[in-house]
């Protein structure tokens, strides 16, 4: 499966790849805001874990339906890249027109579950992302 999902697409593959929960990512990380050079170029992306965010979505909202495609795409986020459990999404006021200094991932919080963000500032970190890919 191709880990790149179109601009301001979505597709079962986007789902499929957030659903999956037993990815080696899954286990040994966090979401977060994440600096790759390899994988995202110089783009700041917020990378979620497809459990953590779907447990988020299904106790706050409970509609059944996919939470990337369905409330974070429909709030003017991009699912840019996926793999096997995790997305990297960008956008206005996640990623984009943001005070790199001050993270927060309440834009993506607000739309997944319909609840104010709590504001927790949190830091961007360097990682070498396409590293957990490979088993």
């Amino acid at each position: 499966m191709p880990d790149h999902v179109p601009r301001g697409t979505s597709s079962a593959r986007t789902v499929r790849a957030v659903s999956q929960a037993a990815s080696r990512w899954e286990t040994t990380a966090v979401s977060g805001f994440c600096l790759d050079t390899t994988r995202f170029g110089d783009r700041l992306v917020y990378v979620a874990l497809g459990s953590q965010w779907l447990r988020y979505h299904d106790v706050s909202c409970g509609c059944g339906l996919d939470w990337v495609t369905v409330h974070a795409e429909a709030a003017g986020l991009t699912a840019v890249q996926c793999g096997d459990g995790w997305v990297a999404l960008v956008g206005p006021g996640l990623t984009e027109d943001v005070d790199e200094s001050a993270l927060t991932a309440d834009v993506l919080w607000e739309a997944v579950t319909g609840m104010s963000g709590d504001g927790r500032v949190e830091a961007a970190y360097v990682r070498d992302c396409h590293d957990v890919d490979r088993g």
